[in-house]
């Protein structure tokens, strides 16, 4: 499945590619940073997810937390489960979901800029 828009040769400048090895390792449940930027690369039973890991209370990077499997604001206490809905205030926003497609070779290409309005879109 592909979410958003374009993949590969119509992905904008701004576009990112996480690496197949990467999106290989990912296990279920978990996510992990995507490199030199604030999304994480995430995956649940429906599949593999991009969320925007900036605070939607004030605007601050959250971090993902393996061992509570949540992203925590450190600026003022939110905290957002693994799909981005807000698990604890005062953030009152889920973490956005990104556009993102699934390459022939595995690699996951990111649209950093384009941010979906479901959050229920997973790249199979």
């Amino acid at each position: 499945m592909q979410m958003g828009m374009g993949c590969g040769d119509t992905a904008s400048k701004q576009a990112m590619t996480v690496p197949a090895a990467m999106v290989m390792s990912l296990q279920v449940g978990k996510a992990v940073l995507v490199p030199n930027s604030s999304l994480f690369l995430a995956k649940d039973a429906q599949g593999l997810f991009v969320i925007d890991g900036i605070c939607t209370h004030a605007g601050c990077p959250t971090a993902y937390t393996p061992a509570t499997n949540t992203y925590d604001c450190g600026c003022h206490g939110s905290q957002f489960a693994l799909d981005g809905t807000v698990k604890r205030s005062p953030a009152a926003k889920a973490l956005s979901h990104i556009s993102a497609c699934k390459k022939e070779d595995g690699s996951i290409v990111i649209e950093p800029l384009i941010k979906l309005t479901t959050t229920t879109g997973r790249i199979v």
